[in-house]
């Protein structure tokens, strides 16, 4: 069974990377700074016939008595911004679920101000989860991927942000994607010797919120 890692999954796009990851039939490990929502995703996923538990018990979806799929879940509160809780997400991870061959580093923030409006320590606050989070996450599940030898898939949210200029009060968020598309990358050459494969998502423009 495939285990991935999301990043930021409590709402939005993390949320929808995760319900469609358990469709695919990965073993779960949903990550968001705060608790609140990822009950939610639980509820949400059991919509779909698959029941999200914090715990290693086995998952079985029932929409076909036919086609039943096992699957476990785990759900971890942890700051992307911080280096000791990245590295414990992953070895949390790895003891629960058995081994990590899928991260999706979404975890991001946006503060909609201008250039002449953002103050240094909103900047630096969007820089710290948008681009260092990334980072970490892409290093710690690198780590732990070259461990196992079975190579992996690493994953980054880039959005359009990243690939064109960002209008409209949003140069912190621009920024910050613009450097997670250079760090993705820069990351997929020095990670391909190992057989891990990195790549950076685009998103459309999603109603959602951050």
């Amino acid at each position: 069974m495939t285990v991935a890692i999301v990043t930021g999954a409590s709402r939005g796009i993390g949320r929808a990377i995760a319900l469609q990851l358990a469709e695919d039939g990965m073993d779960l490990n949903d990550i968001q700074a705060q608790s609140g929502d990822l009950e939610n995703v639980r509820k949400e996923v059991e919509k779909k016939g698959i029941f999200l538990l914090k715990s290693s018990e086995q998952i079985v979806g029932d929409r076909d008595a036919d086609d039943v799929v096992g699957r476990r879940a785990t759900c971890v509160i942890a700051d992307v911004t911080q280096e000791s809780e990245v590295q414990g997400m992953v070895a949390a991870v790895v003891k629960e679920l058995g081994e990590l061959n899928v991260m999706v580093a979404n975890a991001g923030i946006i503060v909609t101000k201008s250039l002449f409006e953002v103050s240094v320590d909103e900047w630096d606050k969007v820089m710290a989860v948008n681009v260092r989070g990334v980072m970490l996450c892409y290093r710690e599940a690198a780590i732990q991927m070259i461990k196992q030898g079975k190579g992996g898939k690493v994953v980054g949210a880039c959005s359009t942000a990243g690939h064109r200029p960002s209008g409209g009060g949003v140069i912190a968020y621009g920024t910050s994607k613009w450097a997670v598309r250079g760090l993705t990358q820069a990351t997929a050459m020095e990670l391909g010797q190992h057989n891990i494969n990195v790549n950076g998502e685009q998103d459309r423009r999603t109603r959602l919120t951050m």
